[in-house]
C-alpha cells in the first residue's frame, strides 16, 4: 500500500497509519496502539457524543446553548459566534462560521448540563465503551484534549462509515 510506503520514508519517530478500504477491511502500519492527544480531531468525537445525547432525546439540535440566538446546531457547525478561543461572541449566530474551541467547549457542557454526568464519562460510557475504544480518554478541553491511538480512531472511523450509536441519516 503506497501510504505505507510513504510512511516507512517519513523523518519522524512515531509514525502509524489506519487504512479502511471500500470493504471496511482496516489496513495498519506502525504502532497504533500507541496513546497521543489527537488535538483538533477531539471535536469530532465530542460532536459524535452530542449527536447520541440528541439521540437518547436528552437535548436537540435546536436547543438554546450560548449567547443569544445560539442553538447547539449552530455550535457544531461553528457558527456560533464565537472566536477560535473567547468566551465573548464576537458576531451574531449563523452570521459567520469561524472554527470554535469556546463552541465545542460549550457543547461539551451543554452535554453534560443535560446528561448529569462529567462530559469525560458521557464520552466514555456513550462511545469510546461501545466502540472498544480502550485506550481513548478526554483529559481537558473537549475541543482538543481527547488522548487516543489510530486503534482506536479507526474504529471510530469504521463508526462513522455505518452508524450503529446514532440513526443513519
Amino acid at each position: 500500500m503506497r501510504a505505507f510506503e510513504l510512511a516507512r520514508e517519513w523523518p519522524a519517530p512515531n509514525t502509524s497509519i489506519a487504512v479502511i478500504d471500500r470493504h471496511g477491511q482496516v489496513h495498519k502500519y506502525g504502532d497504533t496502539a500507541r496513546t497521543t492527544r489527537i488535538a483538533s480531531v477531539s471535536k469530532l468525537l465530542t460532536a459524535w457524543a452530542a449527536h447520541v445525547a440528541i439521540e437518547e432525546g436528552s437535548t436537540a439540535l435546536e436547543t438554546p446553548v450560548g449567547q443569544d440566538g445560539c442553538t447547539l446546531a449552530h455550535l457544531l457547525a461553528h457558527a456560533g459566534g464565537y472566536s477560535f478561543d473567547g468566551a465573548v461572541p464576537i458576531v451574531t449566530p449563523g452570521r459567520k462560521r469561524f472554527y470554535s474551541n469556546t463552541g465545542y467547549e460549550l457543547i461539551a457542557n451543554h452535554v453534560e448540563q443535560v446528561s448529569e454526568i462529567s462530559f469525560a464519562d458521557f464520552l466514555r460510557e456513550a462511545i469510546f465503551e461501545p466502540l472498544g475504544m480502550a485506550k481513548s480518554f478526554l483529559n481537558g478541553s473537549a475541543a482538543h484534549d481527547i488522548v487516543s491511538c489510530v486503534d482506536d480512531l479507526a474504529e471510530f472511523a469504521l463508526e462513522l462509515r455505518n452508524p450503529q450509536l446514532i440513526s443513519a441519516i
